[in-house]
């Protein structure tokens, strides 16, 4: 025992330990983790190009046809128009009856409603093509230099405003100041 605690040893031991991979299946492991979510990648990358192709495709056929729809009830709206014109002078001249120009009246107005409804589904599939090709922005001139500012230099597109502002918001204001914020 006195030789273990005063460290007096015959003889040394050293020992070398080298390990040498001659199969590195960690590094294989990680390259095949790395070129899977490779693949992942171009994989999401792929069906996102697909799902904007698809977007486009689908955006500019609906504005074709709402175009179509906009024509055929423009169409539809100016025959109603002349049927109502007949029937009124029809109506004049003591051939026809007040029940069936007031008939002919309530179609011109479903027609004009319809003619009403195809515009406003036209200019929706319009801003719905502009979006899906990100040109919304270029489109309605409004640049983010404007936005960074808060000074727009020229007049934008977008229905409702007037030099950036939104119309009819300054009197809806003045109504309420004067009135205590109540109206």
């Amino acid at each position: 025992m006195s030789t273990v605690f005063h460290n007096n040893f015959p003889d040394y031991n050293v020992q070398l330990n080298v390990q040498i991979p001659i199969r590195n299946r960690s590094a294989q492991a990680d390259n095949q983790r790395a070129i899977l979510t490779q693949r992942q990648l171009e994989a999401q990358m792929q069906q996102l190009k697909n799902s904007a192709l698809l977007d486009v495709r689908n955006t500019f056929i609906a504005l074709e046809q709402d175009r179509a729809r906009v024509e055929a009830a423009s169409k539809a709206r100016e025959l109603q128009q002349q049927t109502f014109d007949a029937e009124q002078k029809k109506y004049q001249l003591g051939a026809s009856t007040v029940y069936l120009v007031i008939q002919t009246q309530r179609d011109l107005i479903s027609a004009q409603g319809t003619e009403l409804r195809a515009l406003t589904d036209l200019v929706e599939a319009k801003a719905n093509y502009e979006r899906a090709l990100g040109r919304t922005l270029e489109v309605n001139r409004v640049t983010v230099a404007d936005a960074k500012s808060g000074q727009v230099d020229q007049a934008t597109l977008i229905p409702g405003t007037l030099h950036g502002q939104v119309v009819g918001m300054d009197k809806v204001y003045r109504e309420i100041d004067n009135g205590n914020g109540q109206k």
